[in-house]
């Protein structure tokens, strides 16, 4: 990237508890700005397993001065990092891939995270 990296970071409930910030810490030692939202919760908080992953990044963006952002709806992260890049800048969108559902709470919903980005991208191009 020749610009800024943003990178937008979650976490999946009910396993690899201890993994989660370690993730946060990842992105962001490798971004510029790092966003930790939602991903699938299955039947766990899906705030505490936010917050995990904010502790994580935390560690690491304070110390170097990166920017940390916490966006619980994953569709506003995905807005709030596009709307924020500048020309030249990365967005890196991980976890949802090629997945049409997410698994929350109260059962699966759709989402089909390429034709969100497609949507968002829409709004902010010419």
């Amino acid at each position: 990237a020749t610009g800024r990296v943003i990178g937008i970071i979650g976490s999946c409930g009910t396993r690899d508890k201890e993994k989660r910030p370690h993730l946060g810490r990842i992105v962001a030692e490798r971004c510029d700005l790092t966003i930790v939202t939602d991903e699938e919760p299955y039947t766990e908080d899906p705030m505490a397993i936010m917050r995990a992953v904010l502790q994580g990044a935390l560690s690491t963006g304070k110390r170097k001065g990166i920017e940390v952002e916490l966006i619980e709806d994953r569709y506003q992260a995905i807005e709030y990092a596009v709307a924020h890049a500048q020309p030249n800048d990365t967005v890196v969108v991980t976890g949802m891939g090629a997945y049409t559902t997410r698994q929350m709470n109260h059962g699966p919903i759709p989402w089909d995270e390429r034709q969100v980005v497609r949507e968002i991208i829409s709004k902010y191009t010419v």
